[in-house]
Order: C-alpha cells, then sequence, then structure tokens
C-alpha cells in the first residue's frame, strides 16, 4: 500500500487545545479511594478498577474488591499522577478519569444502568459517564447500528454523533466548571472517539491496504489525523492510541503487503518485518516519547505471530539499551517473562471445551497424543478458508491414532456452531465449543491475543512444541507433525 505523503505530515487537531499542564507538579505519590454502595443481588460480586495498557491493548488491574454482604466496598488505588480508567462491578462498568486524591462515592443499582458519582473528583466522572450514554445513543440509527451502512450515511450520522457530543460539552462544562485541562482532555475523549469509528470503518470497508482514493473526503480526512501530545499519550485514553496504533499499521506495517498476498505470502514474509519496520521508525523524525511508543508496539506486534526468536530478542535488547527508563519497557518485559512460560518444551496451558453433545473435554484428556489446535469461529472467514487443507491434513494421519486434530470454537451462537459442523465444509476431528471465560484463559495463557485463526502444536508429553504453529495451507503443518512420530 503507497501511503500518502499527506497522512505523514498532515496534522488535523480538531478543537483541541494545547496542554499547558503535564502533571510534573503533582505530589509523588497520592491515593484515590472509590467508595462503593451496591443495591441488589451482589452475593459473589466484585469490582475491579483496570487501566487500558496503550501496548498490548489488555487492561491493567488498578485495585480489586469484593463486595460484603451490604453491598459496600472501597477500592485504594495509588496514584501519581492523572489516568483515564475503567471500574467493572458485574457486567456493568464506566470509564473514570482519576487524579491523585480523588475521594469519590459511587451508589449502583443493578437493576438501573446508571452511574452517579459524587465526592472530590465527581465532575469529570459524571461526565464520562453522561457523554457515553450520547455515544450509545448515536450508534443506532433506525435500529441500526451506524458502522453497518452505506458510506454517505454513516459520514452523516456520525457528525450527528460529533455534533452531539460538543453540545453537550459545552452544556456540561457551563453547569459544572472543570479545572481547563481536564475540561480538554475529557473533550479530546469525544473528539477521539468519533475519530476511532472513522478509522475502525475504514479498515472494515475499504480495507487495510485499500487506497484512500476511493473514500469520500470527509472519511479520508478523518483516517488522515493525526496528532502528537504526550499528555494525551500518557493519560491512559485508549481512543488516542487507537489513532496512533491506525498510523502505525498504515505507516509501518500494511506497506509490507499487497492486497493479494495469500495467506502463505503473508507468513513468509512475517519474520522480515518487525526489523524492517524497526529501522523505518528509527529513521523518523518523532520525538522520544513517540519514538518509544512505535518501537514498543513494534516489538508487541511482533511477539504475538512469532514469539520468541532471534529477531524479537534482538529488538527486545535494542529497546532496553536506547529506552532504559521508558514506561513501556516493563510492559514488554512482562510479555516477555510470559512468551517464556509458553516457550517450546513447556506443559501447555490446560482448556476445556463442551462438545456436540454437551460433553467437557480438555486439552490434558488427549495428553500421550499429538495434538493440533485449531481455534476458528463460523462467522471467520479466514478461519474457513483453511478447512479444505485442514481436511488434506487430516488424510495424511488417517488411521494414526497418535494424531489429534482439536478444533476449538470460539462461537458464542452454539446454534451456529452446531448448524455448521453438520455440513460438509466442517473439517473432522474433536470439536469443541469455548466458554468466554475460556476464551479470555487461552489468549492470557497462549499469548495469542483474542483473533482467530491460531494454530498450536503439543507433544505426547503435554508439552508445547509451537503457539504459532504452521496453518494448514502452509504446506509445513505435516512435516511438523510428523516429526514428533519419529
Amino acid at each position: 500500500m503507497k501511503i500518502s505523503p499527506l497522512f505523514c505530515l498532515l496534522i488535523f487537531c480538531f478543537d483541541i487545545d494545547c496542554f499547558t499542564q503535564n502533571g510534573n507538579n503533582l505530589p509523588a505519590s497520592s491515593t484515590v479511594q472509590i467508595s462503593l454502595k451496591i443495591t441488589g443481588k451482589t452475593q459473589g460480586l466484585s469490582a475491579f478498577v483496570t487501566k487500558f495498557n496503550s501496548i498490548n491493548y489488555r487492561r491493567d488491574t488498578l485495585a480489586g474488591s469484593k463486595i460484603d454482604a451490604s453491598g459496600n466496598a472501597v477500592l485504594h488505588l495509588p496514584l501519581n499522577k492523572p489516568t483515564f480508567a475503567e471500574i467493572r462491578i458485574g457486567n456493568k462498568k464506566t470509564d473514570l478519569y482519576l487524579s491523585p486524591g480523588d475521594d469519590l462515592r459511587l451508589e449502583v443499582d443493578l437493576t438501573n444502568p446508571n452511574f452517579t458519582f459524587t465526592g472530590k473528583g465527581a465532575e469529570a466522572n459524571n461526565y464520562l459517564w453522561q457523554s457515553a450514554v450520547i455515544q450509545d445513543k448515536k450508534f443506532r440509527y433506525k435500529n441500526q447500528y451506524i458502522n453497518e451502512l452505506n458510506t454517505n450515511e454513516f459520514i452523516i450520522r456520525l457528525d450527528t454523533m460529533s455534533k452531539a457530543l460538543k453540545a453537550f460539552h459545552s452544556r456540561y462544562v457551563s453547569k459544572h466548571p472543570l479545572p481547563k485541562n481536564v475540561s480538554t482532555l475529557l473533550k479530546a475523549n469525544n473528539e477521539l472517539f468519533v475519530l476511532s469509528f472513522a478509522q475502525n470503518y475504514a479498515d472494515a470497508y475499504f480495507g487495510s491496504f485499500a487506497t484512500k482514493d476511493k473514500m469520500p473526503p470527509r472519511l479520508k480526512a478523518l483516517t488522515n489525523t493525526l496528532f502528537f501530545d504526550t499528555t494525551l499519550l500518557y493519560s491512559g485514553l485508549a481512543n488516542y492510541t487507537g489513532m496512533l496504533d491506525y498510523y502505525y499499521r498504515q505507516k509501518f506495517y500494511n506497506p509490507f503487503f499487497k492486497p493479494t498476498d495469500t495467506p502463505q505470502k503473508i507468513d513468509s514474509i512475517r519474520h522480515i518485518i518487525p526489523q524492517a519496520a524497526h529501522a523505518n521508525i528509527q529513521k523518523s523524525t518523532f520525538a522520544t516519547p513517540f519514538k518509544a511508543f512505535f518501537l514498543a508496539k513494534n516489538i508487541d506486534k511482533a511477539l504475538e505471530p512469532l514469539g520468541i526468536i532471534p529477531a524479537t530478542e534482538s529488538l527486545l535488547a535494542d529497546f532496553k539499551t536506547h529506552y532504559g527508563t521508558s514506561p513501556y519497557l516493563p510492559v514488554l518485559q512482562k510479555s516477555y517473562a510470559k512468551w517464556l512460560s509458553v516457550a517450546p518444551g513447556t506443559t501447555a496451558p490446560d482448556f476445556t471445551g463442551e462438545t456436540p453433545d454437551g460433553k467437557q473435554l480438555s486439552l490434558s484428556s488427549l495428553k500421550g497424543k499429538v495434538v493440533y489446535v485449531d481455534m476458528w469461529a463460523t462467522w471467520c472467514g479466514p478461519c474457513r478458508a483453511e478447512f479444505p487443507w485442514a481436511k488434506e491434513l487430516k488424510k495424511q494421519f488417517e488411521g494414526n491414532n497418535e494424531v489429534v486434530f482439536l478444533y476449538a470454537s470460539v462461537d458464542g451462537d452454539p446454534n451456529a456452531w452446531g448448524k455448521f459442523l453438520k455440513t460438509a465444509n466442517s473439517p473432522e476431528g474433536i470439536h469443541i465449543r469455548l466458554s468466554p471465560i475460556e476464551q479470555r484463559k487461552i489468549s492470557e495463557e497462549y499469548q495469542c491475543g483474542g483473533g482467530v485463526p491460531k494454530y498450536f502444536l503439543i507433544d505426547q508429553q503435554g508439552k508445547i512444541v509451537s503457539t504459532v504453529a504452521p496453518r494448514p495451507s502452509s504446506g509445513k503443518a505435516e512435516e511438523a507433525i510428523r516429526a514428533l512420530l519419529k
């Protein structure tokens, strides 16, 4: 994909003001307290405050507590600078903006969708909840989600959302005066939310490799948006990170691929991308905080499909040498340590799924056999595209009881899954469907993110051979399996 120079140079700051407070005058450390009063069925309920991790898109837990029998809990968070976060109580959640010294009180009725904060710091957090309500309302239009609309209608609805959020901001700050830097951050959050919709829509409907010539000017302008601000970078604001991530993919990752590349072609060049992208980022003129962000993002993105190989080890060592004080280094080191836990020769983390006849089957129950794990979903086109090759792969081991092909579905709809298994397109083997809890467990323990397809290879002793095993169409899966039968 050829990236227009405009994409690299455009500074399109919406109405975002310059940030004048960077937090350097804040106390070295402080505490945030959140007191909860929960009404409803609270048995077994817990509350957690988490912060978005800008490198690996996971959430780091800042504090957690069980709700007691009376529906009360108190959360204490050590905090030395303001940050965006999220509080989750059961299946209810809302975004937070926390500053050192905040003393928030939150009463929640589990039968009511609303959140209302009182106490020190309440104004910013009530703002976030009320703006989220507007976002959710404007996300739907005539019983459709706006990202399902045609491009012109989508842009109209997106601009309607943007105007509604701007009007809300003006009304709210006129009634609830906020510090200028906080008001600016909250305003930026709304505008970046709109931007994230536009960029996700462009990816979904125009493709990661599509030229921007086919986009309407308004959508093109939104996808070209790029601005740099260290306060936003370190604020924990997910949508700002999303904008930078979109730029990273368009500038440093996607140019290595062509729209016509097959999965096999992509697999064959994936291992060369991290070093090449690293070199391009190093040659860039970004300020140090942003160069460190893009380099860290590149390492994390390399680890997911490749795991620990000489290339990723070299990149991490280089990052440690040149950015030893970066806040991203502990994140990368933690990811690296987790990858070591699923390195070849380590015991494969167990997981369990439901078979088509309603029984439970675990990976560990297959110990003694070579297990080729295929994680897939009925709604995943690339997953289904591999099935003709998966059938051929299975034929190569027909009658061999030492090899098992385990198809682990992440389908949320059991009916769609069951219906597909009855078709001729379904490959033969052992099929299970994973619960959301098991999916999260696998994503965390196998370091494989949330996407599918994914392929694991486990040996007869239940040890990991590879968590990035060759896909059926690669022509290398049979060889990898046979190597374990010798």
